[in-house]
């Protein structure tokens, strides 16, 4: 990853951690759909809030604005856990990034924005199969709008960066 860095685009879709990435482990492996690395970023104030994500999850994906599911179904809840999804096998992993400046208190108060996005998108999410992290770090080149401010845009970041990984995932 190391020399595959540089200062141009970042790359999405099955790349790096996202290729070999699937969502909807419910129905077994075989029928898991590929995923991907995405970004997203949402200004807040004269802040930028970026989100890195890729979606291993055990459960689907659900665009809400469009109402589309991009893997997986709907899974009535009593029958979830009649549903392969085995553990250790499932994880979504999102970095926040913003320039604002935010200290260490404040950057731990975004990570929880991280997880609404992934729940915003994930159907059934963080279950106890899954091993979800988000990290946060902050440049502080610019003033802070607040953290509430930046945790709304934090998680529509993330919701749409795993929405987009998902999307340049099943497009590879």
């Amino acid at each position: 990853a190391a020399e595959a860095a540089g200062d141009g685009p970042v790359r999405v879709g099955r790349v790096g951690a996202g290729a070999g990435a699937t969502a909807f482990k419910l129905d077994g492996f075989d029928r898991a759909v590929p995923t991907g690395i995405g970004v997203a970023s949402e200004r807040v104030g004269g802040a930028t809030v970026t989100a890195l994500a890729v979606s291993n999850a055990v459960g689907g994906l659900r665009d809400p604005e469009r109402g589309a599911w991009l893997a997986g179904r709907d899974v009535p809840l009593d029958q979830v856990a009649d549903l392969f999804a085995p553990a250790g096998t499932a994880t979504s992993l999102v970095a926040l990034l913003t320039d604002a400046r935010v200290d260490k208190a404040g950057c731990r108060a975004l990570a929880p924005a991280g997880h609404v996005g992934i729940a915003h998108v994930t159907r059934p999410s963080h279950t106890a199969n899954d091993g979800d992290t988000v990290f946060v770090a902050a440049t502080g080149a610019v003033a802070s709008p607040g953290v509430a401010a930046l945790g709304v845009a934090a998680q529509r970041a993330t919701a749409r960066a795993i929405l987009y990984g998902a999307r340049a995932g099943a497009a590879a």
